[in-house]
């Protein structure tokens, strides 16, 4: 497996997120309880000590965190209101919602490149309710395979996913979205410009040159222009709710999170389509 992730581009940052849940259910399980993300940091055939001390900081760990958490709620949000809905998860690498979020009703998909399906297939097994799709998110020849009634409602999840690519790229996924599933909901993560920036400092510290990041969030009017199908653009803080909830951080993470909340230097978006 440490053949086939690499140790740079974008297919690395797959473990990224899943050490930071892992050591933040280890840490905090009041906070975020991942137990499978847990499992899959002991038992893949994976080096993490590359990752563990580039992100050894309270607060890189706290991201990857608090973002699942954000996620999840907004899921489960959801699914209260519409409980067979179908979850899309974006992008997912070895991403694992579903066991955190699952109601009995949901269906769920994992969307993501062939070669990292195969090396999630691997190691997180199918269920009756939740599936694989190994496809480009942007060849949307993937839509055919996603069954979708309007009253069942659907939510797209595309967490960690949109910073990678160009804007103009995100912009014609989401319009294609909003065009084929009236009165879905697509959530994401994004920075603002200058999130980007610092970000993109962090990642070329690394070396890790492919990841490189181009897509930012200043203002939800860039979002309504993606789409006249688009009805609603709501703009969170990513770490208001992390920063009360189940989990004593420290002073620097603490004061971290403030000022990003402050500044919207990473901010979840909520687009609802027209019905």
């Amino acid at each position: 497996m440490q053949k086939e992730l690499g140790d740079s581009g974008i297919s690395a940052t797959l473990v990224v997120p899943l050490y930071g849940r892992a050591e933040i259910t280890r840490r905090f399980p009041g906070f975020l309880k991942d137990d499978e993300a847990v499992r899959l940091v002991e038992t893949l055939p994976y080096d993490f000590s590359a990752v563990r001390e580039e992100y050894k900081g309270e607060y890189w760990l706290a991201a990857s965190a608090a973002r699942a958490y954000r996620f999840d709620r907004a899921v489960k949000e959801y699914a209260g209101k519409h409980p067979k809905t179908v979850v899309v998860n974006i992008g997912a690498g070895l991403d694992t919602t579903f066991l955190r979020v699952d109601n009995g009703g949901i269906t769920w998909y994992d969307l993501d490149l062939p070669d990292v399906i195969k090396i999630r297939k691997s190691v997180i097994k199918e269920t009756e309710r939740s599936h694989c799709i190994a496809a480009s998110a942007f060849d949307t020849a993937w839509f055919d395979q996603i069954p979708f009634k309007k009253e069942d409602g659907i939510l797209f999840l595309a967490g960690g996913f949109f910073y990678y690519f160009k804007p103009e790229d995100n912009a014609r996924l989401a319009a294609e979205l909003a065009k084929r599933f009236p009165g879905g909901e697509l959530l994401f993560d994004a920075c603002s410009k200058a999130g980007v920036k610092i970000a993109n400092k962090k990642v070329a510290d690394s070396g890790n040159k492919d990841a490189e990041m181009f897509f930012y969030v200043n203002d939800k009017k860039e979002l309504y222009a993606w789409s006249e199908n688009i009805a609603e653009v709501e703009i969170m803080p990513l770490y208001s709710a992390a920063a009360r909830k189940g989990a004593k951080w420290n002073a620097l993470t603490k004061i971290n999170m403030f000022f990003g909340d402050l500044f919207k230097m990473t901010r979840l978006a909520r687009i609802r389509f027209k019905d």
